[in-house]
Protein backbone atom coordinates (compact mmCIF):
# COMPACT_ATOMS: atom_id res chain seq x y z
CA UNK A 1 0.00 0.00 0.00
CA UNK A 2 2.72 2.29 0.48
CA UNK A 3 4.35 1.58 -2.70
CA UNK A 4 0.99 2.99 -4.06
CA UNK A 5 0.71 6.00 -2.58
CA UNK A 6 4.46 6.88 -3.72
CA UNK A 7 3.33 6.40 -7.12
CA UNK A 8 0.10 8.24 -6.32
CA UNK A 9 2.47 11.42 -4.66
CA UNK A 10 4.65 11.15 -7.38
CA UNK A 11 2.09 11.25 -10.23
CA UNK A 12 0.81 14.95 -8.66
CA UNK A 13 3.97 16.04 -8.60
CA UNK A 14 4.44 15.65 -11.81
CA UNK A 15 1.42 16.88 -12.54
CA UNK A 16 2.19 19.68 -10.79
CA UNK A 17 6.04 20.05 -11.86
CA UNK A 18 4.17 19.90 -15.69
CA UNK A 19 1.52 22.79 -14.74
CA UNK A 20 4.65 24.72 -13.28
CA UNK A 21 6.81 24.25 -16.12
CA UNK A 22 3.81 25.19 -18.46
CA UNK A 23 3.67 28.62 -16.58
CA UNK A 24 6.95 28.96 -16.78
CA UNK A 25 7.24 28.72 -20.32
CA UNK A 26 3.83 30.61 -20.86
CA UNK A 27 5.46 33.96 -18.80
CA UNK A 28 8.61 33.30 -20.14
CA UNK A 29 6.92 33.80 -23.61
CA UNK A 30 4.88 36.33 -22.45
CA UNK A 31 7.99 38.28 -21.56
CA UNK A 32 9.58 37.96 -24.26
CA UNK A 33 7.26 39.25 -26.82
CA UNK A 34 6.61 42.48 -24.83
CA UNK A 35 10.46 42.87 -24.70
CA UNK A 36 9.85 42.34 -28.47
CA UNK A 37 6.72 44.81 -28.96
CA UNK A 38 8.37 47.35 -27.01
CA UNK A 39 11.85 47.34 -28.65
CA UNK A 40 9.95 47.85 -31.92
CA UNK A 41 8.19 51.07 -30.11
CA UNK A 42 11.67 52.41 -29.02
CA UNK A 43 13.32 52.07 -32.38
CA UNK A 44 11.64 54.83 -34.44
CA UNK A 45 13.78 56.53 -36.75
CA UNK A 46 14.42 60.32 -36.60
CA UNK A 47 12.58 59.95 -40.10
CA UNK A 48 9.67 58.47 -38.72
CA UNK A 49 9.82 61.06 -36.08
CA UNK A 50 9.62 64.17 -38.46
CA UNK A 51 6.62 61.87 -40.25
CA UNK A 52 5.38 61.52 -37.09
CA UNK A 53 5.14 65.59 -36.22
CA UNK A 54 4.29 66.88 -39.72
CA UNK A 55 1.09 64.34 -38.99
CA UNK A 56 0.50 65.95 -35.81
CA UNK A 57 0.79 69.37 -37.75
CA UNK A 58 -1.40 68.52 -40.13
CA UNK A 59 -4.14 67.47 -37.19
CA UNK A 60 -3.65 70.47 -36.17
CA UNK A 61 -4.72 72.52 -39.42
CA UNK A 62 -7.33 70.58 -40.05
CA UNK A 63 -8.77 70.80 -36.51
CA UNK A 64 -7.93 74.60 -37.30
CA UNK A 65 -9.59 74.74 -40.67
CA UNK A 66 -12.70 72.62 -38.99
CA UNK A 67 -13.31 75.83 -36.57
CA UNK A 68 -12.82 78.24 -39.28
CA UNK A 69 -15.26 76.23 -41.48
CA UNK A 70 -17.67 76.37 -38.22
CA UNK A 71 -17.87 80.33 -38.16
CA UNK A 72 -18.19 80.60 -42.33
CA UNK A 73 -21.21 77.80 -41.97
CA UNK A 74 -22.52 79.97 -39.10
CA UNK A 75 -22.57 83.32 -40.98
CA UNK A 76 -23.72 81.87 -44.40
CA UNK A 77 -26.84 80.70 -42.07
CA UNK A 78 -27.01 84.10 -40.63
CA UNK A 79 -26.66 85.66 -44.34
CA UNK A 80 -29.58 83.46 -45.16
CA UNK A 81 -31.98 84.01 -42.56
CA UNK A 82 -31.40 87.92 -43.66
CA UNK A 83 -32.12 86.96 -47.55
CA UNK A 84 -28.34 87.55 -48.87
CA UNK A 85 -27.84 84.91 -51.48
CA UNK A 86 -24.53 84.04 -52.12
CA UNK A 87 -24.95 81.95 -55.66
CA UNK A 88 -26.55 85.28 -57.12
CA UNK A 89 -23.60 87.66 -55.94
CA UNK A 90 -21.06 84.92 -57.64
CA UNK A 91 -23.13 84.96 -60.58
CA UNK A 92 -22.79 88.51 -61.33
CA UNK A 93 -19.52 88.74 -59.49
CA UNK A 94 -18.07 86.44 -62.59
CA UNK A 95 -20.33 88.73 -64.93
CA UNK A 96 -18.23 91.85 -63.76
CA UNK A 97 -14.21 90.59 -63.77
CA UNK A 98 -12.15 92.53 -65.80
CA UNK A 99 -10.52 89.49 -68.64
CA UNK A 100 -6.70 90.21 -67.46
CA UNK A 101 -8.13 89.50 -63.47
CA UNK A 102 -8.59 86.41 -62.06
CA UNK A 103 -9.87 85.84 -58.05
CA UNK A 104 -8.07 84.17 -56.23
CA UNK A 105 -10.12 83.37 -52.70
CA UNK A 106 -13.60 84.84 -52.01
CA UNK A 107 -14.28 84.70 -48.27
CA UNK A 108 -17.13 85.48 -45.79
CA UNK A 109 -15.77 86.61 -42.58
CA UNK A 110 -15.72 88.69 -39.28
CA UNK A 111 -13.28 91.76 -39.79
CA UNK A 112 -13.09 92.55 -36.69
CA UNK A 113 -12.32 89.47 -34.99
CA UNK A 114 -9.73 89.04 -37.14
CA UNK A 115 -8.56 92.28 -35.95
CA UNK A 116 -8.76 91.49 -32.31
CA UNK A 117 -7.51 88.23 -32.19
CA UNK A 118 -4.48 89.98 -33.24
CA UNK A 119 -5.53 92.56 -30.35
CA UNK A 120 -6.83 89.96 -28.03
CA UNK A 121 -9.76 91.78 -27.82
CA UNK A 122 -13.49 91.38 -28.46
CA UNK A 123 -15.56 93.68 -30.64
CA UNK A 124 -18.51 93.92 -32.34
CA UNK A 125 -18.78 91.70 -35.30
CA UNK A 126 -18.32 93.52 -38.74
CA UNK A 127 -19.14 90.40 -41.37
CA UNK A 128 -18.53 90.78 -44.98
CA UNK A 129 -16.41 89.63 -48.15
CA UNK A 130 -13.17 89.58 -48.33
CA UNK A 131 -11.79 88.86 -52.07
CA UNK A 132 -8.56 88.48 -53.32
CA UNK A 133 -7.43 88.44 -57.03
CA UNK A 134 -4.50 88.30 -59.02
CA UNK A 135 -3.93 90.43 -62.32
CA UNK A 136 -1.01 91.12 -65.37
CA UNK A 137 1.31 94.37 -63.89
CA UNK A 138 1.30 95.37 -67.53
CA UNK A 139 -1.95 96.66 -67.87
CA UNK A 140 -1.99 99.71 -65.51
CA UNK A 141 -3.33 97.38 -62.86
CA UNK A 142 -4.55 100.36 -60.43
CA UNK A 143 -6.50 101.46 -63.16
CA UNK A 144 -8.25 97.63 -63.25
CA UNK A 145 -8.60 96.86 -59.67
CA UNK A 146 -10.62 100.68 -59.21
CA UNK A 147 -12.81 100.28 -62.07
CA UNK A 148 -13.64 96.81 -60.87
CA UNK A 149 -14.15 98.18 -57.40
CA UNK A 150 -16.46 100.86 -58.97
CA UNK A 151 -18.67 97.92 -60.86
CA UNK A 152 -19.28 96.41 -57.50
CA UNK A 153 -20.24 99.12 -56.22
CA UNK A 154 -22.84 99.33 -59.09
CA UNK A 155 -24.20 95.98 -58.99
CA UNK A 156 -26.99 95.65 -57.10
CA UNK A 157 -26.69 92.08 -56.00
CA UNK A 158 -23.47 93.72 -54.15
CA UNK A 159 -25.11 97.18 -53.20
CA UNK A 160 -28.33 96.02 -51.54
CA UNK A 161 -26.23 94.23 -48.89
CA UNK A 162 -23.04 95.57 -48.56
CA UNK A 163 -20.74 99.13 -48.02
CA UNK A 164 -18.39 100.45 -50.91
CA UNK A 165 -15.68 97.93 -51.53
CA UNK A 166 -12.68 98.85 -50.05
CA UNK A 167 -8.79 98.07 -51.46
CA UNK A 168 -7.32 96.71 -48.40
CA UNK A 169 -3.88 95.37 -50.04
CA UNK A 170 -2.40 96.06 -53.42
CA UNK A 171 1.32 95.06 -54.47
CA UNK A 172 3.29 93.37 -56.57
CA UNK A 173 3.82 89.25 -56.28
CA UNK A 174 7.15 88.47 -54.52
CA UNK A 175 7.04 85.36 -56.59
CA UNK A 176 6.38 87.14 -60.21
CA UNK A 177 6.89 90.66 -60.59
CA UNK A 178 4.32 90.47 -63.54
CA UNK A 179 1.51 89.60 -60.94
CA UNK A 180 -0.51 92.23 -58.94
CA UNK A 181 -1.89 90.75 -55.88
CA UNK A 182 -4.74 92.69 -54.44
CA UNK A 183 -7.57 92.32 -51.60
CA UNK A 184 -11.03 94.08 -51.61
CA UNK A 185 -13.48 94.28 -48.81
CA UNK A 186 -17.08 94.26 -48.54
CA UNK A 187 -18.61 95.23 -45.15
CA UNK A 188 -22.43 94.16 -44.31
CA UNK A 189 -24.38 97.16 -44.03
Amino acid sequence: MKFNMDIKNLKKQKNRSRKLFILFGFLLILFFVSYFILSLQKDITPQQRAELQELKEKIREVQNSKEDLKDVIEIRKEWQKEGVSLEDKLLNLGLIVPHDMWLTKIEMEDFNESQNKKKKKAAVSNKGLSIKGQLLSSNKPLNTVTDFIASLADQPAFSSDFKYPSLTSFGLSKENPKIVNFELQMERK
